[in-house]
């Protein structure tokens, strides 16, 4: 009996001390104060299509079904 509380202990104070498995892939996870690049979310250029439609809301849906994004559930409103 001794010998496993022995085990799950150890086992519990192994888990406890591990650092979180994503917080060890940044050098700097314990410092809130560390710097991050947003260089790879930042971007000069930007792609625009227009397209003529005569029903907003249909394009909309089947764009953002299309994107996965499961459609918006409430009416786009178009501003003339």
């Amino acid at each position: 009996m001794k010998q496993i509380i022995a085990l799950i202990s150890m086992a519990l104070l192994t888990l406890i001390w591990q650092p979180p498995a994503l917080a060890g892939l940044d050098p700097n996870w314990q410092n809130p104060e560390a710097k991050f690049t947003a260089s790879k979310n930042a971007t000069d250029t930007k792609q625009i299509t227009w397209r003529h439609t005569d029903n907003v809301q249909k394009e909309c849906e089947a764009e953002s079904h299309k994107r996965k994004l499961g459609g918006f559930g409430y009416a786009v409103v178009v501003a003339i």
